[in-house]
């Protein structure tokens, strides 16, 4: 009887630890793309300054977000 528990309890413990280690993961992949985004959204802010300081009008600002790859792509 105990070694059938003993079984289960280590079965139990592998599921949890395979969830926890997908969901770090994901964590750190979307805290990446989200610092990518913030990085491209601070250059566009940065040079549309530039053209909001100057007296003559510039070209539009272009900012594209960058895909998130859930599976690495």
């Amino acid at each position: 009887m105990i070694k059938k528990k003993t079984g289960q309890a280590t079965l139990e413990l592998t599921l949890v630890i395979g969830a926890l280690f997908l969901l770090i993961a994901g964590t750190v992949r979307i805290m990446g793309w989200f610092n990518e985004d913030m990085v491209g959204r601070q250059g566009a802010f940065i040079t549309s300054r530039v053209q909001a300081g100057s007296s003559s009008p510039g070209a539009e600002i272009s900012y594209s977000t960058p895909k998130l790859s859930v599976l690495g792509e």
